[in-house]
This record gives structure tokens, sequence and C-alpha cells, in this order.
């Protein structure tokens, strides 16, 4: 009742087709927004009592932060960055951004590195929606799995993942027929150093999987990405890449790694007849573009040939000029 008085409902039964709940107000009421996981918790108790099936229509995190128009079993993270184009689907997370207009929009599908979800990503995709014309869909693999990874400390192997990357994409691809306001003939896929998992079997030669007949993948963008991936079998790509490396990102001898991996490999391309435009940053460490990471940290990495250094560090410059060559990227394919 302390809830309802709060709310200004009587009772908590009307809290059933209430749709402009503020978890914000809760919050203030309580102390200010430091207190705004409390009011969260709170609201998703209150309501599950009051309607625990829910009648089928609304998320109650959506409840909290607005009207929602999406059914129950979609994500609830989307109310909270103000975005309901989102959905859990199956046993993975999409957020779909769409630029201003009727469509139907180009789109850019991104996967994230072994470090997980993060807001950087979000970041980029709502940078590209905002200024290059594309439809953005952030792909989270892990938290519906309850994965996690925090340093070289994870419960999943690498190739793990990469078959939840590839299933994700796959699924994503399958039902892009449903949304219509993306074009399905004009995907770009993206991948951040072990999100590269989920890109590299659907563009590389000889070809390792069949994708939905009714879309085509027009490019691909690569950011950093993961050794592991260097050691596949891959002769050529089959679509225009776009790769993004810091210069200082891997081993240049036993092991090989990182950007010198990646550097040999390109070179061994044989018959390649779409372009790879690999550029690479000055002073530039893995994971150049992560604002957080002020400070250089480094750590052992097993590889294939023995036992390296990862090291991770922001660089600035790097970062504004990896999102000059991709929204360049992005403008080359729009306009093919």
């Amino acid at each position: 009742m302390e809830v309802a008085t709060i709310i200004r409902h009587k009772d908590l039964g009307t809290l059933k087709i209430y749709t402009h709940l503020r978890a914000e107000n809760l919050a203030n009421y309580l102390g200010g927004k430091s207190n705004m996981k409390t009011a969260i918790t709170l609201f998703m108790l209150v309501l599950f009592i009051s309607n625990p099936s829910n009648s089928g229509e609304k998320d109650p995190l959506c409840l909290l932060f607005g009207e929602c128009q999406r059914p129950v079993e979609k994500d609830p993270l989307c109310c909270l960055l103000g975005e309901c184009q989102c959905s859990v689907e199956k046993e993975f997370t999409e957020r779909v951004l769409y630029p201003k207009g009727d469509g139907p929009f180009p789109v850019m599908i991104l996967s994230h590195g072994k470090g997980g979800p993060s807001r950087q990503y979000n970041r980029v995709a709502n940078s590209i929606t905002s200024s290059s014309g594309f439809a953005t869909i952030v792909l989270d693999h892990y938290s519906v799995r309850g994965l996690f990874s925090r340093g070289p400390k994870s419960n999943f192997t690498l190739k793990e993942a990469d078959e939840y990357r590839l299933k994700d994409i796959l699924d994503v691809l399958k039902n892009l027929k449903n949304k219509p306001k993306i074009n399905r003939k004009k995907i770009i896929l993206a991948g951040w150093s072990a999100g590269s998992g989920m890109v590299l079997p659907i563009i590389s030669n000889p070809k390792r999987v069949d994708i939905p007949e009714d879309v085509s993948i027009a490019g691909a963008i690569l950011t950093y990405p993961y050794t592991y991936g260097c050691y596949s079998e891959i002769e050529s790509f089959n679509v225009p890449v776009l790769m993004l490396y810091g210069k200082l990102d891997g081993n240049d001898g036993d092991p090989l790694s990182g950007v010198h991996c990646w550097k040999e490999k390109i070179s061994e391309f044989e018959d390649n007849k779409h372009p790879v435009t690999l550029k690479l940053f000055d002073d530039a460490y893995h994971l150049f573009d992560f604002p957080k990471l002020r400070n250089k940290r480094c750590h052992p990495t097993k590889y294939r040939d023995g036992l390296g250094e990862l090291c991770t560090q922001f660089n600035h410059k790097a970062y504004e000029l990896s999102k000059i060559e991709m929204k360049k990227f992005l403008s080359q394919m729009r306009d093919n």
C-alpha cells in the first residue's frame, strides 16, 4: 500500500492496467537516483504480486519506464534505454535502432567481444543510426545464457561462444522478414574481437555456413578480430571487409597473434575478388575504443603457438579515426 500511495492508487489491483509507472518517482521518494536499483526491485515485486501472469501483454520493467509496444517476452533493458524495439529471442537479446523515416533501411548487426555486452556497443549503434542512415541491431549473446567473462576467467570456451554467436546470427537473419523497415538485401555484419566469431563463418571462403536465401550480406566490419579466428582456414572473403586494428595489438613472433597474424593471413589470400581494407592506428592496443580503459593493462594469453601477451588501453585518436573509417565504409556500402 505504501507503493500504491506513492503512485496515487488506492489498491494494487489498479496496477494491472496502469502503463505509465516511473521508477524514478519511487527512487526520488526513497532518497534520490542512487536508490534506483532498489526502486526497480520493489516495483518488480509489486507488479508481480498485482498481476503475476502479466496477462501476456506487458513486460513489468517496460511498465516502470513508460509505454511499451512489445509483449512480455521482450527485453526489459529496452525500456531502461528508452527503446522498446528489442526482444529476447530464445537464448539471446537484440536491440534494434532505426533512423528517422519509413525505410526500408540497410542494417548493421553488431556482435560484442569476449568481455560481454557493454554500453560502448550501444554508443556505436546510436552513432551509426543517427549519422549513416543504417538501422542497427546490437546482440547480447551472454545475459540470457548466464555467461560471463572477467579478464582471463570465463564460464565458457571460445569454441562454445562461437557456436552461440553463429546460432544467434542465423536466428536474426531468419527473422528479418518480420522487420519490414529493414532492407534484407543490404546487411553489414560487425564483430569486435571475439565477436568476429559471428562474422567469419559467413563471410569466409571456403563457405562454412548457409544463410537464409532471402537475405544478402553486403559487407563486414571486423574491429581487432580475435587471433582464434585467424587460425581458421580462410582462403578469402566473399564480401568487402573493413578491418580496424591498433599497431600494438598482438605479438610479432612466437606466438604470432593479433594484427600480425591477420596481416600475414590477408597477404596469403588467393583470388580475393572483394577488397579487404586494413586500417592500422598508431600507438593503439586491443580495445582502443573503450574509454573506460584509460590505463594500460596486460595479461598473459595462451595462443596456439605458445604463451603471449595481450594488452588493452583506450586511445582517443585511434577511436575517432576508427569511427571515421567505419562511417566511410558504411556510406560506400549504402550507395553501392
